[in-house]
């Protein structure tokens, strides 16, 4: 397993690689450019390894962000959890990016809040502007983020 120190630096080199060719539209784009989360993580990773297909590549070298490879809607909300570093953040904290406050599972919360307001909420996970099905995914059978989670966690059952 991938420890959070090894993830981090992985999207520390997606984070400078993708800017302006982040897609979650498509694993990699018809031209080449452009890549989703698994997809960039394919792409930059420098580790030997007999694992094929970019989804499970991208669940075994990103298992704590893999939550986010389904969401084709959420390209716009990555790139600025991304640009803002969000994902190197401990659990619970929230840091300010332009209009938004962002915590560690890519939830945003209104810029309006205080600091102390939005961790406040990023704790009780109040005033998300972002849905929280990636957050509070149970890795069950129901779409193939589940099924893929539940593969690479060695789970029979689905989690609560």
């Amino acid at each position: 397993m991938r420890t959070l120190e090894q993830q981090i630096a992985l999207l520390d080199k997606i984070r400078e690689a993708s800017r302006g060719h982040l897609t979650m539209e498509s694993w990699h784009s018809d031209c080449g450019t452009n890549h989703c989360l698994a997809g960039w993580a394919e792409l930059l990773n420098e580790e030997p390894t007999e694992i094929k297909g970019t989804a499970e590549l991208g669940a075994f070298l990103l298992p704590d962000f893999a939550k986010f490879f389904y969401n084709t809607d959420a390209t716009e909300y990555l790139e600025k959890y991304l640009e803002a570093r969000a994902y190197a953040l401990a659990e619970g904290e929230v840091v300010k990016h332009e209009d938004s406050w962002i915590d560690r599972d890519c939830n945003f919360y209104s810029g309006e809040l205080s600091q102390e307001q939005a961790l406040g909420n990023a704790l009780t996970n109040k005033n998300s502007m972002h849905c929280k099905n990636c957050t509070y995914c149970t890795y069950c059978t129901e779409c193939d983020y589940g099924v893929l989670r539940r593969k690479t966690k060695n789970l029979t059952q689905p989690t609560n």
